[in-house]
């Protein structure tokens, strides 16, 4: 594995305001080998939503609501799907689904549920993704940044109480946010058959933080790391392609419904 020099804009949201405001773009690029197939880079944002039970037999799965995060027409700002018109996820069992929009690129979904945040140092995390109800292809933002452009979803942690840095030039949020790395699902075409992901939490050299820099890449990497999973305050999934882990996705003819299944086990 073989990792690019990053360039990096800082960017930062007080998550408590509906705007979700940037102060500016963060962005990283990262080389994975040929035989992955895929290239990857981190953008940061904080995220909420409401709390939801659990449900299953020793399963945490989707709770209502979980919330999708899309840009503005800016790019620069994330907004909230909250309204009954602005086409907001829904939950039916343990399957979540939305839309995506024609010229809307979907950046995240995530949830705040107390029965799948938290210390999540024993759990494994696990999706099924599937697509339905389109006929066009994936496109992201800015065309991914890098060749080969593989738009993919991918699992997102963030913590706040995991403030640290990776590199002698990036700041203390750094470390807040952690993506899962290379695990990640391919989004090619709408329709699309369900596909399925493991992920351990716990896993070395399995996750990495904002500046890029993986969770078994130093002793700081990791000790910030572990505050992460220990602290989990958001959990879910971050769309993006090419060389960026979240700079969003939507479908080519503005059709087709996201389908998603996340459980944590044990």
């Amino acid at each position: 594995m073989k990792l690019s020099r990053w360039n990096i804009r800082s960017a930062k949201r007080d998550e408590e305001t509906s705007n979700n405001s940037w102060e500016n773009r963060l962005r990283r690029t990262a080389w994975i080998a040929p035989g992955l197939g895929v290239a990857i880079t981190a953008l940061s944002l904080l995220v909420s939503s409401t709390a939801g039970p659990s449900q299953g037999h020793g399963l945490a799965t989707f709770a209502a609501p979980w919330t999708v995060y899309d840009y503005n027409p800016s790019g620069r700002e994330l907004r909230p799907r909250v309204s009954l018109g602005s086409m907001p996820a829904t939950t039916i069992g343990d399957t979540t689904s939305f839309p995506f929009l024609a010229n809307v690129y979907t950046a995240r979904l995530t949830t705040k549920d107390p029965s799948l945040t938290g210390d999540l140092t024993t759990k494994t995390l696990n999706l099924t993704v599937g697509v339905t109800g389109g006929s066009g292809t994936f496109q992201d933002q800015n065309n991914g940044g890098c060749n080969p452009d593989t738009k993919t979803v991918r699992f997102i942690i963030t913590s706040p109480q995991a403030s640290g840095t990776t590199d002698t030039d990036t700041r203390g949020f750094y470390t807040q946010f952690w993506w899962s790395n290379p695990m990640s699902i391919p989004l090619v075409a709408d329709p699309q058959a369900p596909m399925t992901i493991t992920q351990p939490v716990n896993a070395p050299g399995m996750w990495s933080d904002l500046n890029g820099s993986f969770n078994n890449s130093s002793s700081e990497a990791m000790d910030a790391f572990l505050i992460a999973m220990q602290n989990v305050k958001t959990v879910g999934l971050s769309f993006g392609g090419g060389c960026f882990f979240e700079n969003g996705v939507t479908t080519s003819d503005g059709s087709g419904t996201f389908n998603g299944t996340f459980t944590e086990t044990p």
